[in-house]
């Protein structure tokens, strides 16, 4: 409760004011400059405790996608303590994949996958959202507005998009743009209209934050395309996942390219094919890493043996005299089609399946959005395996090994962070 004298002092300068309106007028605009110096520090969305460096975005309108990318993220506070339950709480959202739904809170986007890397001493986060929402305008004023943690405007026209925005503090780098109206805090980042991709780089200057780096011990992977997710978006029959099951299938056919040549390579130098002759009943091998190992537990319905890829691996590596990398399916989770890849042998009779999403002109469907691509050294005619050098001689395959990935960075990032998992490297 005020004081007596407080609150006499509060109604006689409040009367003062309003008998000289020139002084209150003066006042009002003094209040107002106040206002406008707070704006003008105002930074990025500080949810969660947390700041980053830099901020990446990447909205593709075609795709209905948004990838963004957090650099460098640092503590709000001060507290060690604190710090450490925010570090397990992060840690616990990117494993669920809402690490980027809690913290900028979209309208519009959900987020299916994140992950947490560790980069030269610096926390990285990744994030990947989809939305069902076409409106333009909507999206991409959710996405900055949220990101930037402010009011903005967007302006499309034939020619280029707008983002209007007020507050100092941040730089703006990427394919677009930007301009600041001279003598304001008012800025604008300008993308041409046919570009497929809106990026802008965010960049701020942070002082007195602390790292948070030292909580992590390992790079996390969130969950990524959960089922519960993709049905939502699958079930409005929008092929919203297409941007991603694009570039992968690319890169599962490039395996089964990549594996086949191995095996083959396998059989000239040692005059078998791996795991011949070991067992009487089939052998099964899956290319699964540690993250895909529990969608494979299912198995063949019918007596066989499995080998451990680890082994699969190493007989190759024992039979060729070198080190090989090891590929895996790009997707950690299943939609839709199994997520590893399968050799078989039985006898002398090899296969080796990859699974993709589209039937591109040779795959076998299996059942929507399933279809599968098979090698066997003893291809029968009229059945689903080809030969080796028969499927990397098709025109359609080799149309689709050979296009440019949408994503091609992140894919290739995927692929390097198990190039050598099962030697633990």
């Amino acid at each position: 409760m005020q004081s007596k004298p407080t609150k006499n002092f509060f109604v006689f300068f409040l009367s003062f004011l309003i008998k000289h309106k020139f002084i209150f007028s003066l006042f009002v605009l003094f209040l107002g400059y106040l206002m406008c110096v707070t704006s003008s520090f105002a930074q990025l969305n500080e949810n969660l405790n947390v700041l980053p460096e830099e901020v990446y975005i990447g909205y593709q309108p075609a795709y209905k996608f948004v990838e963004i990318v957090e650099y460098n993220v640092l503590s709000t506070r001060d507290n060690d303590a604190k710090i450490s339950n925010d570090v397990q709480e992060i840690t616990n959202m990117v494993q669920k994949a809402n690490y980027c739904d809690k913290r900028y809170g979209f309208n519009y986007f959900e987020s299916i996958e994140e992950e947490l890397t560790i980069d030269r001493g610096f926390v990285e986060i990744r994030c990947v959202l989809l939305t069902e929402h076409g409106n333009l305008y909507d999206a991409i004023k959710d996405i900055f507005g949220k990101v930037l943690d402010r009011d903005v405007e967007v302006t499309i026209s034939d020619e280029s998009i707008g983002l209007h925005y007020f507050g100092d503090g941040v730089n703006v780098g990427g394919n677009n743009n930007a301009y600041t109206k001279k003598g304001t805090d008012q800025h604008v980042i300008f993308w041409k209209r046919d570009v497929p991709q809106l990026d802008a780089i965010l960049n701020i200057r942070l002082k007195n934050k602390k790292e948070i780096v030292g909580g992590f011990t390992k790079n996390i992977v969130g969950s990524e395309f959960s089922q519960r997710k993709s049905n939502s978006f699958l079930s409005q029959g929008q092929p919203l996942l297409d941007f991603f099951q694009n570039d992968a299938d690319i890169y599962r056919l490039r395996h089964i390219k990549y594996y086949g040549e191995l095996i083959e390579e396998y059989y000239s130098k040692v005059g078998k094919y791996p795991f011949e002759g070991d067992e009487d009943v089939p052998i099964y091998s899956f290319v699964a890493n540690d993250m895909q190992k529990k969608f494979t537990e299912k198995g063949a319905p019918y007596p066989h043996k499995r080998y451990e890829f680890k082994r699969f691996i190493s007989t190759l590596e024992e039979g060729l005299g070198r080190e090989i990398k090891e590929y895996y399916d790009p997707q950690l989770s299943p939609v839709n089609t199994p997520n590893f890849y399968i050799y078989k042998i039985y006898d002398n009779t090899y296969y080796f399946a990859v699974h993709i999403s589209k039937h591109y002109g040779f795959a076998t469907k299996i059942a929507e959005h399933y279809y599968k691509v098979e090698i066997t050294n003893r291809p029968v005619e009229g059945q689903r395996a080809f030969g080796l050098y028969e499927l990397i001689s098709n025109k359609n395959y080799q149309e689709v090994i050979n296009s440019k990935p949408v994503k091609q960075g992140f894919f290739e990032d995927r692929a390097n962070q198990f190039l050598y998992h099962t030697k633990g490297k």
